[in-house]
């Protein structure tokens, strides 16, 4: 218990909360062996343990009331989050190369995601049912460089904008893609900026509406 004390110490802040795993798994077993030992800490007789044990469910009941409500605050939140994020839609754009980036409210960058975080293992089967506009920029294990992807792995990102008349990146941290992408392809100009909450659509060929400008 003391090891999760200090690990949530440590890292509950993170905004990635997989880091907090290893903690959460631990937390009935740490409440089982907290009660156990409590209980064998009082008299052995008398009204201490039936009282521990009325305490105990009393904080358990307490603990499951307040995880049911931190919970149903927490999907309102992330509902009215995913709301504004796709305020502005990728069905806008289904003419352009759509190009997401860390961390976009899009199905097609969560499973390009999960997809080469796992080895890329189904790489095949999703290029066969996702769009194949959909692309994205990988910057999970390196920080400090973009890699262009498609589905099958990495691509150039100077011949994917040149096959599509308009192109659409798509970035929930732009100014550190901003900072990245002239590693990557240089010479871009964008057309427009649109702002869905915490995401930065930037468009090249169309407006943010889709309407194409060339």
């Amino acid at each position: 218990m003391a090891a999760q004390l200090a690990q949530g110490l440590l890292v509950a802040k993170q905004p990635s909360a997989h880091y907090m795993i290893s903690s959460y798994v631990l937390i009935p077993l740490g409440f089982v062996l907290a009660w156990r030992l409590g209980r064998a800490l009082m008299a052995a007789g008398g009204p201490w343990p039936r009282r521990f044990d009325r305490g105990a469910v009393v904080v358990l009941a307490a603990v499951i009331a307040a995880q049911a409500l931190a919970v149903g605050n927490l999907a309102r939140e992330l509902s009215v989050t995913r709301n504004l994020a796709l305020s502005i839609g990728d069905d806008r754009f289904p003419q352009c190369a759509r190009i997401y980036s860390y961390a976009a409210s899009n199905q097609s960058f969560a499973l390009f995601l999960g997809d080469f975080l796992t080895g890329s293992r189904f790489s095949t089967r999703l290029a066969a049912r996702r769009p194949a506009n959909d692309y994205w920029l990988e910057h999970w294990w390196d920080q400090s460089r973009l890699v262009f992807r498609g589905w099958r792995g990495p691509e150039d990102m100077a011949a994917v904008i040149g096959r599509y008349p308009c192109t659409v990146f798509r970035s929930g941290n732009w100014p550190l893609i901003r900072q990245l992408l002239g590693k990557t392809v240089s010479g871009l100009t964008f057309d427009a900026t649109c702002r869905a909450r915490h995401e930065t659509i930037k468009t090249m060929g169309v407006d943010c509406d889709g309407r194409a400008l060339r």
